[in-house]
Order: structure tokens, then C-alpha cells, then sequence
């Protein structure tokens, strides 16, 4: 559900709103009383769901398995017919909303958007605060006499109403069953509540000279200190143009191609060979109602620091040239054939969650007959309208902000409301001279406490302007068009199963395609191409046939193959596993397979740049004692990227130069993790202690210390010594172009049989976990994080081996138990925003892990309320009856009988069968039938052993430097008496102490 209202909607005197109205549209309806009704029914049916507000819009989604969707869609209309607005939950959500706040406010790209935010016209709606918080919502309304809850229910009633409202379902039904539900359900809701719409609403969406960043808001340079550690400069134009049909036209994508192409003669190519840039990111932001925001940032080198000025010189160099060259519709063709060809063969890579969120993101935006093309076609060529956007995108229209670790917070920042933004600024005459100085920043922003200074761009335009004329006069030409090897012209089918072949060209598909589209003013649906003898052969075959065939095999060499028996994608999926004689059992060894993977990942994106734009697929996922690289592409291309990947792997060398660069670069990386969510921390922490080949960031930055240029030289001899290698091709091929693919791919690597020595790792050792309860205390590593984090761990009994219905029991038991968990110490109790309950399989143990991160309650007063939480959801198994258990089992059982349809899905499950030789398809066959046997009384059971008195409990708990002040970490633990198991509970404070009590000596 689509709902064209966001943050811009809010009243001045409560900011938030919108965001609060989405959060207490979860807690129940007239209809549907209980809180608790929607999130249970969607956990334990297999389904989840979300909402998001932005500042032009809310939009609500779910997904559930097909047979169930009646139901929750029944739930989910009565949300927008008459929600309760439950008095008793209205004050608990406001903690929500706060910790959701103060959960992003390190966060980068959050403090990009408040920055935006910050620097734009204060009369204008997008300058409001969005996500609420205590002060917003609660304090300042009480002291001004503001009652909250008559301005929920205004809110709501003034613009949740149908005709600010759109709505898409994806369901099995057929359209005109699917149409019949809706309009039963969905047509209850009122046409109008008897509420006006504000002024300003009106004038947001018909006023076209009411801008956010108005002519003296533009033209400015922007100086901020990034919490990441990296130096940044960013090139931004706010596109406050009405256009017609910008999501058709896709004017600003046409322009981002040509910043984004690589090889000799282009802009990116220029600066990364002049060691200015380290790299380039282009896209375009939508920010509300008419704003979008068309951003060029560079991450910087220090030698680009001292050169900020040519470099955005170059960029107004690079537009200019770009006006000149003029709009090519041969350009635009070649993108829209390339964006054609994954709309039309796409592999299902999308779940049906991603899907529907999808549509919904763009339902207010397009005009619903384009909906499902829109996101990713190119398909109205419009000459006019992309050159409006480039004519937008000069100096006096942009932005220039520059983010550096080294400004200084300045004691004296003023705070809002800021005076107008000064016209002129004296000093330095060059921006790159100017942050030379180590300068204080003179303006903090109020709720993120982001300091930053806003100052005249024209002051330093006489240095941009030299170096624009010196680029004139040098006449530097750019490359702008480039014929890509990788241009997929023609699919090729193989078809009949195999044995003959079929060519279709690709851009007379793509035209008449286009045409249809446009022309019936509806989306088209398309045959797939596939053949009907190979269907016909399918269906009389076993319906799961997972068989793969054994292609080539002999010593340290296999190959198999699977050919993809519905046709309808014309790609080849290709996945290789190398095993070689690199060692894994030291932090160090850790560290340089990170360097040695980086560089393998970034030579290949530079060299396979336009075999990614135009729809083929690689990747390199490196594992313990091998890697493995994953190819997917079509069949006219594919050879040649096999090649270039496998040459590349074994004959590129790392110069020492950039060894010291990527050296640096993960040390920044390491140090700057302390920025990230304390959840994160907590779980490194627990992995670290259970898994004791894991290492901790502290043991990697004092490996890395260590490293010279030799190691890594040794590690990649090794690397490049492979002992054994495994091969899998699946889709749209035959034995005779799988054996030559095979052959194209594997002939530099020759693997060469070598018995490898793994040392032994240091067992777990259960002896304290049949005592006590174990509880391992420390402070955040963030100190300025406001956060507490409190993770408790249930593992299966001694680390023994578990059965297959032991693993059954847990995913269903955290399936039906995450629902409750989330409404009972999130919305009940107000913990913390971060609730989450999952399977956790670290270092041989498998268990049940409940996470939550706040700020609300200490850990161990949350881990009290855990216990409780864990005996009231073992009451409310109690009074499930066997019928509702029965669902519950039938649910979860659809997800391993259902066939697997997706390509991407299909082509996974074909090569973890021939990793695990057979055994992972009867593993899915074994769930599917022990399911059937399960009871309550078998989850009872299970839920004693696992949390009962045998249980094994690891409880981690991390306090906050702010939010906790006492100085030491507290010594007070449960009594036995507040825990399911009855259990006195060890505390330790001491990481090596806590190491000793679990390993074996």
C-alpha cells in the first residue's frame, strides 16, 4: 500500500508524525483487535513484513506463502479502514521511534541526507526533521499542550484516504478473483474523513516555483567531517524540474553512463591514472514531491586533496563536452536494449518480498500501466527532456560539499534556526587552498549533532574558472562513445533439448517490444521461448529431478553439468571451486587472503566493466582453504569472459606499491568498524569466543602490522597452486558447449594433486555450561555510541551430534517465537528498535540466539526480561491447539516441497547437491518428512531440552560508556529463581579468562 504522505506532511510542531502513524498502524484495528494478530499470523505462515517513510511517501508491504494470503490481506485492509490508536501502546511506540533515531545517528548516508536537509530553505517542508523522537513527539507537545493523540487520528484521517492511496497484490489467484478480494476488503475505507488538507499540501503539489533549494540556496560550498575515514567531495545538482514521464524517460541514467564508462580517453579513467580518485559513484536520489538530486562523489587521494579545484573543473569540463557530443538515440538504445534483455530473461533473482516492495515504491509515481517496466526499461526516448536535465547541472545550480576527517568540531557552532547563508567569504581564492587550514566548523545541525559550515562557492570560483579556461585551451576531448565487446546482439536457445539452435536478434526484439508497450498502454507478457518437446520430455520425468551429470572426471578434476530443462532464461550459470595450498590458521593468513581478494575483485571489475553493463554476472567469494568464482551469462559472450577471468586469476601480479595502499586501506577499514552498531560488535564477540579459528579486529590490525611484501608474494604462489578443482555448468546448454566452456575456463589452471597438512583447532568444551549459565560483560567499543546490547544464547545439548528433527524443531521454533519476541519486549516493553530472534551455527554449536539493542534498560535488567519472555512464550505454546499447530507445520513444510522455480535458486541447489555429494537434496526430502510428525507436545519437549534445565546459556552483554555512567561494569547477576532453567548464572568479565573456560586445555 502506497500512501502519498510522508515527513513533508508533518506539522511544524510535531515532527515525526508520519513516521509515528506508520509504526502505530501495526498495533491493531477495530476489526482486528489484537496487536499481536497480524505479525503472529505472518511469522507462523512463513510470510514478513515492513513499512517505510520517506518524505513524500509511506508505504506498507508483506509477503506470506500463497494459500494464506486471504487472510492476512483481511487483516491488513482493516488497518487503513479503522485502526485502534490503542492509548495504551501510543506512549510505548514513541520509544520505538527514539531508538530508531538514535540507531542511525552515526550512520553515513543518514548524515548525508541531514546534511542535504540542513542546507536547504527552512521555509520549505523537506528542511523538517522526519524520524521523530522523545523531544518531538512527547516533550515539546506536552509543554506547548499539544494533544498527541488528536493529531494521530487528524493525520490520519486527513490524507490516508483513497484518493492519496494505491495498492498492489501479487497472489496464485487469477486476476479477476484477486480484483474481487480487493474490492470487498479494501472498499471500506471512507472517501473522505471530513478532514481539509493544509495549504501547504496543495502548494507542494501544484506550486512548481516552490523549491526546496531556491536560486540563493545554490551555488555553495559545503564543508562536513564524515564519521567514515575517507576524504570526499561531491558534486550535487537539486533537479527541481516538472517533468513528464521521468521514470520512462530515465534521463538522468542516460547521463550517469557516460561518467560511468572506463578506458582510455574517459573522465574516470583520467583522474584514477593521475592517482586523484580512488573511485566514483553517480547516481540520482529521489527526496520528495518534485526534488531529486543528481550527486557525482569521488573518494579522494591525498594527492586529489590538494587538487579539489581541478578536479571539479574537469567535472563542469566533462558536462560541457557532453552538452556538445548532443543526445544520441543510438546511445540510448544500447541502454535500453541492455536493460531490455534483464527485464525480459530475468533469472528470478528477486523474491516475491523484493518484488512487491518494488512496485510499491513507485506506484504513486508512474502511471499504472507501466508499473512493472518502468523501474528498469528504457523505453520513451526523449530528446527535449534529457537536455533540460543537462542545461540544469552548472556551477551557479550546484553544491560542492567536501567531507574530511581532520575539521574540527568549533565550541562556539551556532544551532538553528541558522541566519541566511552568507553571499560572500573572505580568504583563500581556491578551495583546495582553503581546507589546508585545519578549519572549525562553524554550524551544528540539532538532532544529529553534525557540525558543518555552508559557505558562497563564487568566492573560490576564480581558481575553477582558470583551470576551466586551461582545459578549453588544451581542448581535452573525452572519450563519449564505445563500442563494448560484451554488447549481447542475438540470444542464442538451444533447443529440442539440446540438439539444435535458435538465434533471435535483440534489438528487433527490444523495438517491437517498446512498441507494444507503449502503443496497448499496458504491460506485455511474453513467451519465454521454450521448447515444447523438452517440456513435454520434463513432465513425464519426475517432477524434483536433481540429478547432475558427471561430465569429466579424474584425478583433482571434476566437472559436471545440468542442462536446464525449461528454457525460458538463454544463460549459462558457471561455478568453479578451487581448492589450493594457501593456510588459513592465523590472523595474519586471514589478512592477506582480505588483500589478496580485494585486488583479484577490483582487476576484474576494471577489466570486466562492460561485461557487467550489459547483463553478465562474476564473482568471487573467497573460503577457508579455496575460493570459488560464479559466472552466470548468456550463451553469444560467455567463452570470452571465462577467459578473461581465468587468465586474469593466474597472471596478475601485485605491485608492492599497492600492497602498502590496500595495507592502509583495511587498517582505516578496521578502525573505522567502531563506528558500526554495537549489535555487530556483540556478535563478532560471541563468534570469536564459540569459534576460536574466528579473530578479533584488535588481532587483525596487530597481523596486519606485520605483513611485508614477501608474505604476500609467498601467499599468492600458493594461492596459484591449485590441488583440486570442481566445476558445475547449469542452464541453457548441451554436453558439446559445456565441455567447451569447461575447457575455455580450466585449461591455465592444471591442477596439480598435493596432500595438505591442516593443523588441529582447539575444541569446545561444554563442562561449564552443565553448571551454570555463563554471562560475559564488557563496555561498547564505540564509546560514543548511546546503545546497550544484550544477546542470549540457548545451544543445543554439549555440541553432541543433532538430528535431523533437532534442526527442524529450532527453524520452526524461532519461526513461530520471533513475532511474539518482537511485540512482547519491543512494543510491550520498549527494550530497544533492534529485537531479532534466529538460528545461530557458530564453531560446531547450534542454537537459538534473541538479540536487543537499546537504550531503554541495562543488559542484564533486559536479560531478566528475556526469561520472562521465554516463559510467557512457553505458556502461550502451551494453549496453541493442535489445529493451529498443524498450520503452523503445514506452512513451514510448503517451504522445502515446493519446486524451485528461479534460475539463480535452481542453479545454487544443483551445485550445494554436488558440494555435499547428494546429500543436501535428501537433507531437504528428510525435513519435509519428519515435519509431518511433529506436535505440540514434540515442541514442548524440545523447547525444555533446549532451554530447561539442560540448557546452555551464553548470555552477551555489552554496556554503553554514555548511557551507563557508574564507572565499572555491574556484579549483580539473575537469581535462579528469574530463569527458565533454574540455573545460577558465572560472571566474567575478562575475554581470556572467558576464552579459558570454554576451550579444551
Amino acid at each position: 500500500m502506497y500512501v502519498n504522505a510522508g515527513a513533508q506532511n508533518d506539522p511544524p510542531k510535531l515532527q515525526g508524525l508520519a513516521h509515528y502513524v506508520e509504526h502505530l498502524l501495526f498495533l491493531g484495528s477495530k476489526a482486528h483487535p489484537d496487536p499481536l494478530a497480524y505479525r503472529s499470523y505472518l511469522n507462523d505462515h512463513g510470510g514478513r513484513s515492513n513499512a517505510g517513510t520517506s518524505k513524500h511517501k509511506t508505504v506498507y508491504f508483506f509477503s506470506i506463502n500463497a494459500p494464506y494470503l486471504s487472510h492476512v490481506l483481511d487483516i491488513f485492509a482493516n488497518r487503513f479502514v479503522a485502526p485502534l490508536f490503542d492509548p495504551r501502546f501510543l506512549s510505548s511506540e514513541v520509544h520505538a521511534v527514539h531508538n530508531e533515531y538514535q540507531m542511525k545517528i552515526r550512520n553515513h548516508g543518514r548524515r548525508t541526507y541531514v546534511l542535504l536537509r540542513e542546507i536547504s530553505d527552512p521555509a520549505h517542508p523537506f528542511y523538517q526533521f522526519p524520524t521523530g523522537s522523545l523531544e518531538t513527539l512527547r516533550d515539546r507537545p506536552k509543554q506547548e499542550g499539544i494533544d498527541v493523540v488528536a493529531e494521530v487520528r487528524k493525520f490520519f484521517e486527513t490524507y490516508y484516504t483513497p484518493d492519496q492511496m494505491h495498492l498492489s497484490v501479487l497472489g496464485r489467484e487469477s486476476l479477476d478473483e484477486q480484483e474481487k478480494t480487493v474490492r470487498r476488503l479494501f472498499e471500506k475505507i471512507p472517501a473522505s474523513r471530513g478532514r481539509r488538507r493544509p495549504r501547504l499540501f496543495n502548494k507542494l503539489i501544484n506550486d512548481v516555483s516552490f523549491k526546496a533549494f531556491p536560486p540563493a540556496y545554490l551555488n555553495r560550498l559545503v564543508l562536513y567531517r564524515p564519521t567514515i575515514k575517507a576524504k570526499l567531495l561531491t558534486v550535487l545538482f537539486p533537479l527541481e524540474l516538472d517533468l513528464k514521464d521521468p521514470l520512462l524517460v530515465k534521463a538522468t541514467r542516460y547521463i550517469k553512463s557516460f561518467f560511468l564508462l572506463h578506458g582510455r580517453g574517459t573522465l574516470l579513467a583520467s583522474l584514477t591514472r593521475e592517482r586523484l580518485i580512488s573511485s566514483l559513484a553517480v547516481g540520482s536520489n529521489a527526496f520528495g514531491t518534485r526534488l531529486n538530486a543528481f550527486t557525482i562523489q569521488y573518494r579522494l587521494t591525498t594527492k586529489g586533496l590538494s587538487r579539489v579545484d581541478e578536479i571539479v573543473a574537469r567535472t563542469f569540463d566533462f558536462i560541457s563536452k557532453l552538452r556538445q557530443h548532443g543526445i544520441k538515440r543510438s546511445h540510448y538504445e544500447k541502454l535500453g536494449q541492455a536493460s531490455f534483455l534483464q527485464f525480459r530473461y530475468i533469472d528470478g533473482s528477486q523474491s516475491a518480498f523484493k518484488k512487491i516492495r518494488r512496485i510499491g515504491n513507485l506506484l504513486g509515481e508512474v502511471d499504472p500501466r507501466y508499473v512493472l517496466v518502468a523501474p528498469g526499461l528504457f523505453l520513451k526516448y526523449d530528446k527535449q527532456q534529457i537536455a533540460r536535465v543537462l542545461d540544469h547541472m552548472t556551477i551557479s545550480r550546484s553544491i560542492i560539499m567536501v567531507g574530511l576527517r581532520k575539521f574540527k568540531d568549533s565550541k562556539t557552532a551556532i544551532r538553528p534556526p541558522f541566519p541566511p547563508p552568507p553571499t560572500t567569504h573572505p580568504g583563500a581564492s581556491s578551495i583546495s587552498e582553503f581546507i589546508k587550514r585545519r578549519l572549525s566548523l562553524d554550524r551544528r545541525e540539532l538532532y544529529y549533532s553534525l557540525y558543518f559550515s555552508n559557505l558562497p562557492l563564487n568566492s573560490f570560483n576564480t581558481e575553477i574558472k582558470r583551470q576551466l579556461e586551461y582545459l578549453k585551451s588544451k581542448d581535452h576531448r573525452y572519450t563519449l562513445e564505445k563500442r563494448s565487446p560484451y554488447q549481447t546482439t542475438e540470444i542464442v536457445y538451444y533447443t529440442n533439448c539440446g540438439t539444435s539452435k535458435t538465434r533471435v536478434s535483440v534489438a528487433e526484439d527490444y523495438k517491437e517490444f517498446v512498441e507494444k508497450a507503449l502503443n496497448r498502454g499496458r504491460s506485455v507478457r511474453w513467451s519465454r521461448g521454450q521448447n515444447s518437446a523438452c517440456v513435454d520430455e520434463k513432465r513425464r520425468k519426475d517432477k524434483k529431478d536433481y540429478s547432475v551429470v558427471g561430465l569429466i572426471r579424474r584425478r583433482g578434476l571434476q566437472v559436471f553439468v545440468k542442462k536446464d530443462r525449461y528454457p525460458r532464461v538463454p544463460k549459462v550459470f558457471a561455478v568453479a571451486e578451487l581448492k589450493t595450498l594457501a593456510p588459513s590458521h592465523s590472523a595474519g593468513h586471514h589478512m592477506l587472503r582480505n588483500i589478496y581478494f580485494t585486488l583479484l575483485r577490483i582487476v576484474l571489475r576494471n577489466r570486466l566493466r562492460d561485461a557487467k553493463a550489459n547483463g553478465y554476472f562474476f564473482k568471487v567469494v573467497p573460503r577457508v582453504s579455496s575460493f570459488a568464482i560464479r559466472v552466470k551469462g548468456f550463451n553469444q559472450h560467455l567463452p570470452r569472459l571465462l577467459r578473461r577471468i581465468s587468465r586474469t586469476i593466474h597472471r596478475f601480479v601485485v605491485p608492492q606499491r599497492v600492497f602498502n595502499w590496500l595495507k592502509r586501506s583495511f587498517t582505516r577499514r578496521l578502525q573505522s568498524e567502531v563506528e558500526k552498531y554495537p549489535v555487530f560488535h556483540a556478535l563478532k564477540t560471541l563468534k570469536k569466543l564459540l569459534n576460536p579459528t574466528a579473530y578479533l579486529n584488535s588481532e587483525y590490525l596487530s597481523a596486519l602490522d606485520q605483513l611485508t611484501y614477501s608474505d604476500l608474494i609467498r601467499y599468492q604462489r600458493q594461492m596459484h597452486h591449485v590441488t583440486r578443482a570442481t566445476m558445475l555448468l547449469y542452464g541453457n546448454l548441451n554436453k558439446k558447449h559445456a565441455r567447451s566452456l569447461s575447457r575455455t575456463f580450466l585449461r591455465p589452471i592444471r591442477p596439480r594433486p598435493h596432500r595438505r597438512q591442516v593443523p588441529k583447532k582447539p575444541k569446545l568444551t561444554f563442562s561449564e555450561f552443565d553448571k551454570h549459565a555463563v554471562v560475559f560483560r564488557s563496555w561498547n567499543v564505540n564509546q560514543k555510541d548511546l546503545n546497550h546490547v544484550t544477546i542470549n544464547y540457548y545451544m543445543l545439548d554439549k555440541g553432541t551430534r543433532r538430528g535431523i528433527l533437532d534442526v527442524l524443531l529450532l527453524r520452526l521454533m524461532q519461526r513461530t517465537m520471533r513475532g511474539k519476541a518482537f511485540h512482547y519486549l519491543r512494543t510491550k516493553l520498549q527494550l530497544g528498535y533492534v529485537v531479532k530472534c534466529f538460528v545461530i551455527r557458530i564453531g560446531g554449536t547450534l542454537g537459538l540466539g534473541i538479540v536487543v539493542q537499546g537504550t531503554k534498560r541495562l543488559p542484564h535488567q533486559v536479560d531478566r526480561h528475556i526469561e520472562r519472555f521465554l516463559q510467557f512464550y512457553r505458556k502461550s505454546l502451551v494453549s496453541l491447539s493442535e489445529e493451529r499447530i498443524a498450520s503452523i507445520r503445514d506452512a513451514f513444510v510448503s517451504v522445502y516441497k515446493k519446486p524451485i522455480k528461479r534460475f539463480n535458486q535452481r542453479a545454487t541447489l544443483y551445485w550445494r547437491q554436488v558440494r555435499s555429494h547428494g546429500r543436501f537434496v535428501r537433507f531437504r526430502r528428510l525435513l519435509a518428512r519428519h515435519a509431518q510428525n511433529i506436535t505440540k507436545q514434540t515442541l514442548l519437549d524440545f523447547f525444555d531440552r533446549l532451554i530447561g534445565k539442560e540448557s546452555h546459556k551464553l548470555s552477551i552483554q555489552k554496556y554503553s560508556c554514555v548511557s551507563y555512567s557508574a564507572g565499572q561494569l555491574p556484579s549483580r547477576t539473575l537469581d535462579p529463581s528469574q530463569t527458565v532453567s533454574g540455573k545460577s548464572s558465572k560472571l566474567v568479565t575478562e575475554f581470556e579468562k572467558m576464552q579459558g573456560l570454554l576451550l579444551e586445555a
